[in-house]
C-alpha cells in the first residue's frame, strides 16, 4: 500500500454551505411527486374502483416510474427494477 499525503493548509474561517435553494427544490420536487402519487391513487380509487392490491401495485409502479423519469430522462422509464 501506499501512503498518500495532502498538502491542504486549514482555513481560517469556517467553512459554510449555503444549502438553502437545494433544501427549498429537494421540497418543492418532493410535494410534486407525492402530488402525482396522490393523484394516481385517487384515479385509481375513485375512477377505475380498484381493491386494495391492485391500489398497492399501483403506487408502486407510480412512484418508480415518477422517481424514474425525472432522474433519467434518456432511459426507459419501465426498468424500475420491481
Amino acid at each position: 500500500m501506499s501512503l498518500t499525503t495532502d498538502n491542504v493548509r486549514p482555513s481560517p474561517i469556517p467553512n459554510a454551505w449555503r444549502i438553502g435553494r437545494l433544501t427549498t427544490s429537494g421540497v418543492i420536487m418532493g410535494l410534486c411527486l407525492l402530488a402525482f402519487c396522490t393523484g394516481v391513487l385517487a384515479v385509481g380509487r375513485f375512477e377505475m374502483n380498484l381493491g386494495t392490491e391492485a391500489l398497492r401495485t399501483l403506487a408502486s409502479l407510480s412512484s418508480c416510474s415518477g422517481a424514474k423519469r425525472r432522474s433519467t430522462p434518456f432511459v426507459n422509464a419501465g426498468t424500475c427494477g420491481l
